[in-house]
């Protein structure tokens, strides 16, 4: 597959469209919070809770984790839901490519995917990766932190599937911080 000077383009539109959809996120669900439930001993609040089936119901940046938004075939099982999208949590129609297949006849669909990951970080070492239910208890003048209280770093992958190949091409990673 030959990559134009527009793929890059197009790849990094599409990661910073994520990067604008989590800019009025809260971190967590402000209802559910996030913590360990220690009888069930099991993390609640991270990932996508119940009802959120499609980009606008996300109401917070940790229910993007692990999310596809894939242009043809999307299965929320799989953590996938239809895409691209944008800054607005809406398909880009554009980006979705209709075609049929020369030799059987059958309709088919590429284009663009954007992967997500987030993950809870050390405030003072953002290199640092925490578990999603780490929290820290009161240590003399230091007040403790809540497992909600930590910064997240989210990265986008975008790829891209043309026609002619099996698989789709990463183009570019974006990766911020959100304190």
């Amino acid at each position: 597959m030959i990559f134009l000077g527009g793929t890059t383009a197009t790849a990094e539109l599409l990661a910073n469209e994520i990067r604008e959809f989590t800019r009025a996120l809260p971190r967590h669900d402000p209802v559910t919070g996030l913590g360990y439930d220690i009888d069930a001993a099991t993390v609640y609040g991270w990932g996508l809770e119940p009802g959120e089936v499609e980009a606008t119901d996300i109401d917070d940046i940790d229910d993007l984790d692990g999310l596809m938004f894939i242009y043809s075939g999307a299965d929320l099982a799989s953590l996938e839901m239809p895409g691209p999208i944008d800054a607005g949590g809406n398909i880009i129609e554009q980006y979705i490519i209709d075609s049929v297949d020369v030799a059987s006849g059958d309709a088919i669909q590429f284009g663009w995917i954007q992967t997500i990951s987030v993950t809870k970080v050390n405030p003072f070492d953002y290199a640092e990766v925490l578990a999603a239910d780490f929290s820290e208890d009161p240590d003399g003048d230091f007040r403790g932190r809540e497992a909600g209280d930590y910064p997240l770093r989210i990265t986008v992958t975008v790829g891209y599937q043309g026609w002619d190949v099996a698989e789709a091409k990463d183009i570019t990673r974006l990766s911020w911080i959100v304190p």
